[in-house]
C-alpha cells in the first residue's frame, strides 16, 4: 500500500472529516440517519487522511503526491 495523497490533500481531508464528524454529532437525534451518514463519512475522510492512502484514487490511478516524495 503506497501513499497516494499529498500533504495538502491530507490536510483538506482531515479538516473536512473533522467537520463532518462534528456536524453529525451536533445533528444528533434530530436527524437520525443523516447524522450517522455524516459521521461515517467523517471517519473515512479522517482515516484516509491519516494513512495517506485512498483506495478509490488507487483504482483510478490518481496520485496527488509529488514525485520527489515517493
Amino acid at each position: 500500500m503506497r501513499a497516494n495523497q499529498g500533504p495538502v490533500e491530507r490536510g483538506i481531508r482531515m479538516v473536512l472529516g473533522a467537520a463532518a464528524l462534528l456536524g453529525g454529532y451536533l445533528l444528533g437525534r434530530e436527524y437520525g440517519w443523516l447524522s450517522w451518514v455524516l459521521m461515517a463519512g467523517g471517519v473515512v475522510l479522517v482515516g484516509t487522511g491519516l494513512i495517506a492512502y485512498c483506495p478509490v484514487w488507487h483504482l483510478l490511478g490518481i496520485s496527488t503526491r509529488s514525485r520527489d516524495s515517493r
